[in-house]
């Protein structure tokens, strides 16, 4: 059994993934969205937070998630980030992750570093030394080094490593796809 789960998004979507988790799931599981800073943490077997929550609830870290998914990966792509460095320790403290991003890398090889780490930790690779290996090292403004572009001569042990990720391309799907549908979606009107 995978419960609890974690899903960690952006705040737009967090009552897209209850109604679908509740529609998949039908009525065999719980779900606990969180909305605001204030709110308790239950033992719901889906707890469903936003980026912005996730960072206020430090004791989210001790629930003992055992899979935690990560809708619109590519926002934890700055090492440094609190957001980041939280949704690692669940990550890496769960039996499973699994990471959603239609645009994992917006700009740079390096912003899949911590996607990597998340998901395959064994491969013990340091930022700097990721970088360095599969990234063009430059000389940045005020004399700082800064990953850029990927190293060609790497490219292939590069795309070995990504045999994680898996990439569907709109033209191979649309068929697969059903048609457009539009579906009303809950929003939570703030206190003035």
């Amino acid at each position: 059994q995978w419960w609890p789960v974690l899903v960690v998004c952006p705040a737009a979507v967090r009552f897209v993934w209850e109604d679908q988790i509740t529609f998949w799931m039908e009525d065999s599981v719980t779900v606990q969205v969180i909305k605001k800073g204030a709110d308790a943490l239950t033992d719901a077997d889906f707890t469903v937070i936003s980026y912005e929550q996730l960072v206020r609830h430090a004791k989210i870290r001790n629930m003992n998630f055992k899979l935690i998914i990560v809708d619109e990966s590519h926002f934890v792509k700055n090492w440094t980030a609190k957001r980041t460095k939280m949704v690692g320790d669940i990550a890496k403290s769960a039996k499973g992750a699994i990471l959603l991003s239609g645009t994992p890398a917006t700009n740079r090889c390096i912003e899949l570093y911590t996607q990597i780490e998340m998901l395959c930790p064994s491969i013990g690779l340091r930022f700097k030394d990721f970088g360095q290996r599969y990234c063009t090292e430059v000389t940045a403004y005020g004399g700082r080094s800064e990953f850029r572009g990927t190293r060609k001569d790497m490219e292939p042990e590069l795309s070995s490593i990504l045999t994680m990720m898996i990439r569907r391309l709109k033209r191979n799907v649309l068929k697969d796809l059903p048609s457009k549908q539009y579906v009303e979606v809950k929003v939570e009107e703030e206190p003035a």
